[in-house]
């Protein structure tokens, strides 16, 4: 169980310490007011005021029905709910580039920019698809398993940055190679397809061999170069802009190695394309989804269940109780 505004926990304890208070005080005033007019006992028994003990129970019930709806706006969650959804049966790994040279500034305005809105025009254009998101520099990691919910893709693709991966190198062949095993482990039947969104500038392994692997396996790859065969220098950091220098005190120059994406692409089954805006992706949309994919169900493990009802029910009856004992 979890509570998605915890902070409320805080206020009930709060509203429930004034209230008590709140209830000592006016207790001690009805006493003595009562005793103003005469013999206590004597009231109690003969007029309409309610029992001290009723009045302790009804004073109960409204600090209960305080804190149970601190409790209902603290959103109380558990139950994992499931339910049937239609797909299709692709399965679409993003495999985005997140070395020191996608902070390169000859894309809009970065790289890394350019890739996220490459990911996300393909995405877009797979709303039934299984989507996933693989982040790799010296290192590849599976950021975001294969999804059905585009929106939480959306939001870890916004999330990543070059910050998130220690090794500043890139090994694509790495990256594919996790990419194959990922499929291997959580591909669903049809089509796997991995898009892979980079300056295709590797600084170790090879990407036409990590992308034959891919084509053994019946995955097919797409590659989407991001950057210009100019090139641009690469900021040391996304804060840091001056420029990086290699060991020998050289300002680098990263370029778009867009023949070698051009080759991967060509082993794996797929195309590739330069990025220069949403239409420069429509080639790869066209070829992934050519192959018509059939409509298949799953049972997809949802988000904690919402349970502030339940608090909230128990205030409504704890305030009816209320009533009644403060009622003659």
């Amino acid at each position: 169980m979890r509570f998605d505004a915890p902070i409320w926990l805080g206020v009930s304890i709060v509203l429930a310490a004034l209230a008590v208070v709140a209830l000592a005080v006016r207790a001690r005033r009805v006493r003595a007011d009562l005793a103003r007019y005469g013999d206590v006992s004597l009231i109690a028994r003969w007029s309409d005021i309610p029992a001290r003990v009723r009045r302790v129970a009804s004073g109960a019930m409204g600090v209960a029905a305080l804190v149970l709806v601190a409790l209902a706006l603290a959103r109380p969650q558990w139950g994992e709910s499931t339910a049937a959804v239609r797909r299709s049966s692709r399965d679409v790994l993003f495999v985005l580039d997140l070395s020191r040279s996608m902070n390169a500034r000859d894309g809009s305005p970065t790289r890394l920019d350019a890739a996220r809105n490459a990911a996300r025009a393909i995405a877009d254009s797979l709303a039934t698809d299984r989507v996933g998101l693989l982040v790799f520099g010296g290192n590849a990691f599976l950021q975001l398993p294969l999804t059905t919910d585009h929106g939480v893709f959306s939001r870890f693709l916004d999330a990543v940055s070059t910050d998130d991966v220690p090794d500043p190198a890139t090994d694509i062949e790495g990256a594919e190679d996790l990419a194959a095993s990922t499929f291997a482990r959580d591909g669903g039947p049809g089509a796997h397809v991995a898009v892979l969104l980079t300056d295709g500038e590797a600084t170790q392994g090879s990407v036409r061999d990590g992308a034959r692997r891919l084509a053994t396996r019946g995955i097919r790859l797409y590659t989407v170069g991001v950057g210009t065969a100019a090139g641009a220098t690469v900021p040391n950091t996304p804060t840091d802009q001056r420029a990086h220098r290699d060991w020998a005190g050289r300002v680098v120059v990263s370029r778009l190695a867009g023949g070698e994406l051009r080759d991967a692409a060509g082993i794996g089954g797929g195309s590739y394309v330069a990025w220069t805006g949403d239409a420069s992706a429509q080639p790869i949309i066209a070829s992934v989804r050519r192959p018509r994919a059939a409509a298949t169900s799953s049972r997809e493990r949802g988000a904690l269940t919402d349970r502030f009802a339940c608090p909230a029910g128990l205030a409504l009856l704890a305030l009816l109780v209320e009533a009644l004992l403060a009622s003659p």
